[in-house]
């Protein structure tokens, strides 16, 4: 049976059981009857009253083999309206026998209380109601057996459950009343019981379906028994020092712990240790947290930078989220391990008031590191003048991004960051409070605490658990109880050992109470585990690997030691067995050799019997894996061009070249024909230049040159194993050896000033905010550790990067330094301080040289949109370039079209028309596509995902018609980059495709040790993975390979120099940040370095179709309060001004349309492809009169005449006039036009073909608003002109 087949058949099952609708018997007594059951006719001949047959003088037996067995429920309506005592017999309503003395009963005695009975004299479960029936109440009852489990339920509440220790075997009748069988004679008591319906089934039903069938309805837990938290007054206002070592933290309160955002009962559990408190005094709300990492961790720790509401940089690393919501007004403060922080205030893009928040990271004696947290918010920076008297609501998160441990948790019921519905209610008071020290797992039936109680006067405390479930349908039970006398302001730690055996509860509720005052309640989920042992298949290690609860095993299966692993194919042949020693954790070996199919690996006992197994599925190793990817040279690249002498060499490529000169590293670097550095790049060794090398050349080819530098001198012994290829990415492997104390190993970069403009550092997590893009001024910056940093101007750069720091030896907190002055630009990377004599470091980084390749010939004219405008391209005069397609049916990890085949899945007819519609308007077609995540709907991504996945995981889920799926983002160095390039080969046999577009387009840094990840980024895997992208399009016939990336907030610039475009602009869309809230516009946001570098296409070489995502704000956010086409016409507008003076033309996706429609046209009919471009900083024009204003202009090749951009970018809404002086190289012109204004008679053919096509105005807005710009004369080379804030102008100069 397949795995889908088998989900299927889960599927039917669970909709068929979902009312109990099949059950094997089904009696009403509301009328005396006969009945045949099993070929037997029974009258039910009793009296019947109040539609319920009366029994006791007389029973009834039912033939019951067909009607339950080793699984079965027995349900029915009772009722018991008197109990004379002279007649000494138990009221045995309903018993069904078997062949032994085993009897399943459903009784009452004298007392009145609904009993049940499992028993057969040996092995005896009996339970009781804890109240009696009144005389004449009809009642509920039902008692379930699945093999493992008893539970017994009454009017549909679960009254307990028992483990079953005797089978359920040769069931023969079913009795109402008296009966008398070989074992047991139940002699007649009167008509004194009642019964009205009565209901067999041949499996346990679950308590929803109990419920159900009782006609009880339940509310979620969480609605009966909400979170509440009440905070403690401080006894003394705590130091904010990151440390918590106050005594008022002594006195503070905390929930107990946090949930998965995932679901995941038990990752809650099993996190590292950690803490989270609250305080008050009159001024501060108070929040400490703590966390302590294994050994070895590595710890993503982000910025250390203090932010605003925009540049958020806490997100992405390890860091904690808190959100207070008083009435309306929502908070959140973040921040991470480095002590880097931000803040905002919901739908209020003003608000920034002060907070503190210090963070203290140190290592522990057993090498682990305990992260503390101190946090104190002002009252008044929340509007309030002291602590509220009322409730309001609190939620504190916890983002974790270790390798062992990767999730997003909350103190909200389900884990919920944001919304308030799952916020914890929190009142401030001097009251009693209990702090949780430590905590274990209570997955194995017992929950060990370390608490803290305390208290402001002598008082008693009662500390609860209950185990409950989610929806409600079982009534929470008490699990545990117990009174602690506290005395004033004298904190008392008490151990706790809370027994929790029962695997019907998925949630435990904790409260504390003072008398009948409840200070804190939490829900947290809870899930028993009864597995004997865990297992987790590492295919491509040829291992299984397992993990076994001795101690479970011995309680359960006493006398069975010592066990073995017994290893079994789809035939049931034994294929490996082994001993099973005392140590927990063993590996099986499993070759991945072996054939696809379901294995089953067995924990046997001594004796031979079965003790618990675990099923698996190995897919097979798939011709997927033996892909293979050849080395030529993919287009427009041409060959590396080598040339040497001696110890010197170069390496030239598009644009560029490097030149080694008897150095160690490159001794100069030339881009777009200037020198990127005014110096070689520098090894110092205490200060003292190791730089000089002997040099040399190993393997050239078209496509890779491979060198060796050697360094040798008093101090140490310097060795580069290098290569260069041929898109310029350098890369080099270091081994320093010190012959003397070293107190500081430093790589520098000389740059010349002038060419040294920008920088933009890419952080190691693929989160929004955490980059670094800004002007690289002219003073001394200390930077703390980025995996790649950029600095360049307008049109090139440099770009230093590493994979991997793990051999570097220096403070992650100062890394670089960036010291620049009137001339020189000094980039100086700190590799290593205290290194001793024959130590040894392995180091590496690499080098890339900006631009890496040409635009294409129609840059900038190519412009890439959504598939909704395809129909509006002017096929003789092509607006429209590239279209993105729309994700097929919606599911995320259906992308390839292919699950469960191509001709079977529908939605690929809806992008076959998509394409049709793109070839008919000559407009090039990209589907839509996740960057290397992978669905488990694949059984090898299900079977291999633990050994291709990054980590920390980044998992995405989607609904299936079998329920939840999963996507894994795949790291590139793992086979999942083969799979991935199969499953696109396959898509483009079956469709005309032009390249891909790849969603979540930025590699982060992957912890996976599975398949050898330390923590590094794998930037020259994710390289390989798009160069493969490429050789898999040009095998399938596409001459040019097309690559997007939806690069959000980060150019990582070695990864992407085989991709073609860019499209960088998530970030901004109202629900993700506020930068476009309350009518603002790109530019009163972002600043020229912007444009200049990151949103660029000149500076890297790829066409940065930037992002302006700008859809209808929202009432909440603003909106409204504009026509909507004339508002995306505004915006749009905008965001141009920003790009078009840097030649870049961003995205017409969820643009204006028509602005984009009339520019390019402008364009194409100056040639501008073909032109000369000459940016602002190349000076081109002189701007005499105006603040702000950029100049940019392109040249025609032939005719006199060329096409100035003028824009104002900067943050003052003032319309000027303005006085611009064209420089006199440009040529003498005579006229100027304003080429957004003039008369354009075509435009109106956009309206009539958007009816015809029926394309949805709101996709495609034309209304055409104020462009901002007159013209108002231009003589003797000056351009006198008015032009509006956010504005721009395309002026031909003729």
């Amino acid at each position: 049976m397949t795995m889908r087949n088998f989900l299927c058949a889960i599927a039917l099952s669970t909709a068929a059981c979902l009312y109990a609708n099949d059950s094997t018997l089904s009696l009403v007594f509301d009328q005396p009857k006969q009945v045949e059951v099993a070929g037997q006719a029974i009258d039910f001949s009793g009296e019947i009253k109040d539609g319920m047959m009366t029994f006791g003088e007389k029973g009834y037996t039912i033939p019951a083999q067909s009607l339950v067995g080793e699984q079965g429920t027995i349900l029915a309506q009772l009722a018991i309206d008197k109990h004379d005592p002279g007649k000494r017999v138990a009221r045995h309503a309903l018993t069904l026998r078997t062949k032994s003395r085993l009897y399943v009963s459903i009784y009452n005695l004298s007392d009145l209380k609904c009993l049940f009975a499992f028993s057969d004299q040996t092995k005896n479960v009996y339970i009781s109601s804890p109240k009696s029936m009144q005389p004449g109440e009809k009642y509920y009852a039902a008692i379930s057996w699945d093999g493992s489990r008893i539970r017994t339920y009454l009017n549909g509440e679960l009254l307990e459950e028992r483990a079953q220790e005797v089978a359920v075997k040769a069931v023969t009748n079913l009795h109402i009343g008296p009966y008398k069988d070989p074992w047991y004679i139940l002699a007649s008591w009167g008509d004194e019981n009642r019964i009205g319906l009565l209901k067999t089934w041949n499996r346990a039903l679950s308590p929803a379906e109990i419920q159900h069938q009782c006609g009880v309805e339940s509310k979620p837990i969480i609605e009966t028994m909400p979170a509440k938290l009440v905070i403690p007054r401080a006894s003394e206002k705590p130091y904010i020092d990151g440390k918590l070592d106050d005594p008022a933290w002594r006195r503070a309160g905390s929930l107990i712990g946090m949930v998965d955002l995932r679901g995941d009962p038990l990752k809650c559990w099993r996190l590292p240790p950690n803490t989270y408190k609250y305080l008050w005094d009159d001024e501060n709300l108070y929040l400490g947290f703590t966390a302590l990492f294994p050994r070895g961790a590595e710890i993503n720790m982000g910025s250390n930078r203090k932010s605003g509401r925009h540049a958020e940089e806490a997100w992405g690393f390890e860091s904690f989220e808190f959100r207070v919501l008083l009435g309306d007004a929502l908070y959140r403060f973040g921040g991470n391990v480095a002590g880097g922080s931000c803040s905002n205030k919901h739908y209020d893009n003003v608000w920034n008031e002060d907070w503190e928040y210090k963070s203290v990271l140190t290592h522990q004696i057993d090498d682990r590191k305990l992260w503390v947290g101190e946090v104190a918010i002002p009252w008044k920076s929340m509007g309030l003048a002291g602590a509220p008297t009322e409730e309001f609501s609190i939620n504190f998160s916890r983002s974790w991004m270790l390798a062992t441990v990767s999730c997003w948790c909350s103190s909200s019921w389900n884990g919920d960051y944001c919304k308030p519905e799952g916020f914890q209610k929190a009142l401030c008071k001097d009251a009693p409070a209990m702090q949780i020290i430590e905590q274990g797992s209570p997955e194995f039936s017992a929950l060990s605490q370390k608490v803290l109680f305390s208290s402001p006067r002598d008082t008693t405390l009662v500390y609860e658990v209950r185990g409950a479930t989610k929806d409600g349908i079982i009534t929470p039970r008490k699990l545990f109880s117990q009174e602690f006398a506290v005395s004033a302001r004298e904190p008392q730690e008490q151990n706790l050992d809370i027994p929790i055996r029962q695997s019907i509860y998925d949630s435990l509720v904790f409260e504390l109470k003072e008398k009948d005052q409840l200070l804190m309640r939490q829900m947290l989920p809870f899930k028993l585990n009864e597995e004997l042992f865990s297992l987790a298949p590492r295919f491509f290690q040829n291992k299984l690997l397992t993990n076994v609860v001795h101690f479970m095993v011995k309680e359960k299966f006493p006398g069975e030691a010592p066990y073995s692993f017994v290893l079994k194919n789809s035939q049931g042949d034994v294929i490996h067995s082994q001993i099973v020693g005392e140590e927990s954790t063993a590996a099986v070996p499993f070759d991945n050799r072996n054939q696809a199919g379901n294995y089953t690996l067995q924990l046997q006992g001594k004796s031979g019997q079965g003790l618990d197994e675990k099923m698996f599925h190995f897919p097979g190793i798939g011709e997927w894996a033996t892909m293979t990817f050849d080395n030529r040279i993919i287009p427009p690249f041409t060959p590396l061009q080598v040339e040497s002498a001696g110890q010197t060499f170069t390496a030239s490529m598009y644009a560029r070249s490097y030149r080694w000169d008897n150095t160690l590293f490159p001794a100069a670097v030339f881009s777009r024909g200037e020198a990127l550095l005014s110096a070689p790049v520098r090894l110092t060794v205490n200060g003292k230049d190791c730089t000089a090398a002997s040099v040399k050349l190993g393997n050239v080819a078209d496509h890779r040159a491979e060198f060796n530098a050697s360094h040798d001198s008093e101090d140490c012994t310097v060795v580069n194993e290098g290569w260069v290829e041929y898109d310029g990415v350098s890369y080099y492997k270091v081994k320093f050896t010190a012959k003397k104390p070293v107190q500081s190993l430093r790589l520098t970069l000389d740059m010349p000033a002038e060419l040294c403009k920008y920088i933009h550092a890419s952080p190691n997590a693929p989160s929004w905010g955490a980059k670094i893009t800004d002007k690289a001024s002219v003073g001394e910056r200390q930077l703390q550790f980025f995996p790649m940093v950029w600095l360049g101007m307008e049109d090139k750069g440099l770009c230093f990067f590493t994979e991997t720091r793990k051999g570097w030896k220096n403070s992650p907190v100062q890394v670089f330094s960036l010291k620049k002055g009137a001339d020189l630009a000094s980039f100086e990377v700190s590799m290593a301080a205290d290194v001793k004599a024959g130590e040894e470091l392995a180091l590496e980084f690499g080098l890339v040289a900006t631009p890496v390749r040409p635009l294409p010939e129609n840059y900038p004219c190519n412009v890439f949109t959504w598939s909704w405008t395809t129909a509006l391209n002017r096929v003789e005069n092509p607006v429209i370039d590239l279209v993105l397609g729309s994700l097929p049916g919606g599911k995320l990890g259906r992308t390839f079209g292919d699950l469960p085949s191509f001709e079977s899945y529908p939605p690929n007819k809806t992008m076959q028309k998509q394409i049709a519609v793109a070839r008919k308007y000559k407009v090039r077609y990209v589907p839509y596509n996740l960057d290397r995540y992978l669905s488990d709907e694949y059984p090898e991504v299900a079977a291999f995902k633990d050994e291709w996945k990054i980590a920390p995981d980044y998992t995405l889920d989607y609904d299936t018609e079998q329920g939840k799926a999963f996507l894994y983002d795949c790291c590139p160095r793992t086979q999942a980059n083969n799979f991935f390039m199969y499953r696109f080969k396959n898509m483009l046999e079956n469709l005309d495709l032009d390249g891909i577009y790849l969603d979540f387009g930025n590699v982060p840094s992957c912890r996976n040790h599975e398949h050898g990840c330390d923590g590094g980024i794998p930037y020259l895997a994710q390289r390989e993975f798009y160069r493969r992208l490429c050789l898999v399009q040009l095998d399938a016939g596409i001459k040019d390979p097309v690559i997007v990336l939806h690069n959000t907030d980060s150019v990582q610039v070695p990864a992407m120099t085989f991709a073609t475009h860019l499209f960088n602009g998530e970030h901004i869309r109202q629900h993700s940040s506020a930068i476009m809230h309350d009518g603002k516009d790109i530019l009163d946001t972002y600043d020229i370095e912007m444009f200049a570098s990151e949103l660029g296409s000149m500076p890297f070489g790829l066409t940065n179709a930037d992002y302006q995502s700008n859809d209808i704000l929202l009432a909440c956010f603003g909106g409204g309060k504009e026509d909507p086409e004339l508002y995306k016409f505004r915006i749009t507008k905008a965001f141009m001004a920003g790009a078009l003076p840097h030649n870049t033309m961003p995205s017409a996706s969820r643009c204006h349309y028509g602005i984009f429609d009339k520019l390019v046209r402008i364009y194409n009919a100056f040639e501008v492809p073909k032109a000369d471009f000459l940016g602002y900083w190349k000076h081109p024009a002189k701007v005499l009169k105006g603040k702000d204003i950029y100049v940019s202009v392109y040249k025609h090749k032939q005719l006199p005449k060329a096409l100035a951009v003028i824009s104002h970018i900067g943050k003052e809404h003032i319309k000027q006039n303005l006085e611009i002086a064209f420089d006199d190289s440009l040529g003498k012109f005579s006229k100027a036009t304003d080429c957004m204004l003039r008369p354009d008679p075509d435009y109106l053919w956009l309206e009539e073909q958007k009816i015809k096509e029926k394309v949805p105005p709101v996709r495609t807005p034309l209304k055409l608003g104020d462009f901002g710009s007159t013209i108002h004369s231009f003589a003797n080379g000056i351009l006198k002109m008015e032009l509006d804030y956010h504005s721009f102008a395309i002026v031909e100069l003729e």
